[in-house]
Formats: C-alpha cells, sequence, structure tokens
C-alpha cells in the first residue's frame, strides 16, 4: 500500500476522504482590511457547501503560511492608542490557544499601523517570544 509523504501512514481510502475534498475548491489569498496589494492582513478564503473538519482548516492555513493568530491591542484608559506589538498581550494569548489546540507552537500577527511577526510557543509555566529585528539607527554615546 503506497505511503502518504506527509504522514508517514498507509494511504487509504478513509484518509483520502480525511484530507481531499470530493471536489476540487478554490481558495482565494485576499488581503483583508487594505485595498492595497501586499498590505493589510493575509486570509484564505474558501467558498464551501459546509462546515469542513477544524485539522481541515488549520492544514489550509499552515499550507498557505498564514498565522496562527492575529492581535490588536488599545489601552487608551492609560495613554496607548494602540500598541505596535505587544509581548504581554501573546503571553496571556498562548496558554489560551494551548488550551484551544493543544499546540505549543504559533505564528502571531499583531496588526497594528507598525505590525509584527512573532513567533511564540509555550514553554512551560512562560511564554517564549521570537523573531525578526531591523537595526534603523547606528550612533556614539558621550556620556
Amino acid at each position: 500500500m503506497p505511503l502518504c509523504p506527509c504522514a508517514f501512514e498507509p494511504l487509504s481510502r478513509s484518509l483520502i476522504n480525511r484530507y481531499i475534498m470530493k471536489t476540487p475548491k478554490i481558495i482565494y489569498q485576499v488581503d483583508a482590511f487594505t485595498t492595497e496589494p501586499f498590505k493589510g492582513n493575509p486570509a484564505a478564503v474558501c467558498i464551501l457547501d459546509s462546515e469542513p473538519s477544524i485539522t481541515w482548516m488549520q492544514n489550509i492555513a499552515m499550507e498557505m503560511n498564514l498565522y496562527d493568530f492575529c492581535l490588536r491591542f488599545f489601552a487608551p484608559a492609560i495613554g496607548i492608542d494602540e500598541d505596535p506589538v505587544t509581548g504581554s498581550a501573546h503571553c496571556a494569548l498562548v496558554p489560551f490557544w494551548y488550551m484551544k489546540t493543544g499546540r505549543n507552537d504559533f505564528i502571531s500577527h499583531q496588526v497594528s499601523k507598525r505590525t509584527g511577526i512573532l513567533k511564540v510557543s509555550l514553554k512551560g509555566d512562560r511564554v517564549e517570544i521570537s523573531g525578526q529585528a531591523k537595526t534603523i539607527l547606528k550612533a556614539e554615546v558621550f556620556v
């Protein structure tokens, strides 16, 4: 029996039915919340006749390299109109998403004006946050 390369399990009719739609569907990748291409929030849109399984939706999102979750953070009462990238919010959201999905690792998109893409992981009782950085200023201090 042939093997499914993605799962290394024998390819069976039930496995095919679990992962492959009976009729092909069109998936659109759209940039939401913007009128310009390559801005806003990338999202996959697929018009379906019925609700697919959560596993199917998560696999499509991973295949499309989309984010596991997106967020915005506002705290105007303490003078923060919108925080560009909020580590403390991620520290609360990662355990929440772990409880919902059973996964420890996520890719998050903070959808602020400045935006930020974070790799976040639940490590015991802590959240590890990582990502990219770009140096924009180099200076000398004489004090």
